[in-house]
C-alpha cells in the first residue's frame, strides 16, 4: 500500500531520520511524544485511471506530512528534508510502484493545542495501487 511506501521513505531517508530519528507516526502523534517528530496522513486519492474499459490501478494520492518541532527553524529544517526526500521521488517500494511524486505546498504554522511549531508539507504521489 502507498501508506507503507510513504512511511518507509520517511523512516529510511537519511536526511529525515537524522532530524527526527524514528519518531514518524501515521495520522496522529503518540501522547507525550518527544520533539521533533513527523505525522503523516493521506488526505485524498483521486485520478484513478481507466484505459480501454479497464482500470489501470494508477492513482494520485495526496499526503500531508506535518513536521513538529520546538522552534520554527527546526520545523523548517525538517520540512526541507521532507521536501528533498519526496520531490521527484520515483521507484518501487515493496509492491508499490511510484511513478513520480511532487511537493505541492508547504506552510508555516503553530499548533495552539500542543504549543508546537509545525510545517505541513503536501505531497502528491502518482502511483500504481498494489
Amino acid at each position: 500500500m502507498i501508506h507503507e511506501a510513504v512511511y518507509s521513505r520517511l523512516k529510511n531517508n537519511a536526511g529525515v531520520s537524522a532530524l527526527v530519528g524514528a519518531r514518524v507516526y501515521p495520522i496522529k502523534g503518540e501522547q507525550a511524544v518527544t520533539l521533533p517528530y513527523i505525522v503523516y496522513s493521506r488526505i485524498s486519492v483521486y485520478g484513478r485511471e481507466i484505459s480501454h474499459g479497464n482500470t489501470t490501478k494508477a492513482a494520485k494520492s495526496r499526503f500531508q506530512i506535518d513536521c513538529y518541532a520546538k522552534t520554527p527553524t527546526q520545523a523548517a529544517q525538517i520540512s526541507e528534508a521532507v521536501v528533498t526526500a519526496f520531490h521527484g521521488w520515483k521507484g518501487t517500494v515493496g509492491s508499490e510502484k511510484i511513478f513520480i511524486s511532487q511537493v505541492v505546498d508547504t506552510q508555516d504554522a503553530f499548533d495552539l493545542d500542543t504549543n508546537e511549531y509545525v510545517v505541513p508539507v503536501d505531497v502528491e504521489i502518482f502511483h500504481k495501487e498494489g
